[in-house]
């Protein structure tokens, strides 16, 4: 799965759900060391 089927959030699946679970998971791993890249970045 590449991408989920549908174009309403109502209208999503568990398989849909669980797509978007993985890809958010990874990108909240990430939330941190963003941020104190923008901070250091406003310097």
């Amino acid at each position: 799965m590449d991408r989920v089927k549908f174009t309403a959030m109502k209208d999503g699946d568990k398989e849909d759900y669980d797509f978007l679970t993985r890809h958010e998971v990874a990108c909240t791993k990430g939330t941190a060391a963003r941020l104190l890249d923008a901070m250091v970045s406003l310097e």
